[in-house]
């Protein structure tokens, strides 16, 4: 829910949550959903498998393909909002579950 509008967002589609212009805007793979909740709030609401890569930036790390200097997504989109902080993190979670997703076939 955002101001008075109830949104629905199936989990599979958002690539990646980020902050711009004192808004937070939910990127899927078809549309941008500016909504007004903090990246704390949402973070605490999402699966584990969605982490956060940048203080302003939150990733949902089964549509990513690639983490480098940048990150890119299954549809090619490509976002540099992977900051030291986080890095070793963000590539840790990203191997395990990559991992976890061989063992499975």
């Amino acid at each position: 829910k955002d101001y008075s509008n109830f949104i629905s967002i199936k989990l599979k589609d958002i690539l990646y949550v980020h902050s711009s212009d004192n808004k937070n805007i939910i990127e899927t793979f078809n549309t941008k959903i500016a909504v007004n909740k903090s990246l704390d709030f949402l973070l605490k609401k999402l699966p584990n498998y969605f982490i956060r890569s940048h203080r302003a930036c939150i990733i949902n790390l089964k549509n990513v393909v690639l983490i480098g200097n940048d990150i890119i997504f299954s549809n090619g989109v490509k976002i540099n909002l992977l900051s030291r902080k986080y890095k070793d993190e963000v590539i840790n979670t990203f191997k395990m579950q990559q991992e976890n997703s061989k063992q499975l076939l």
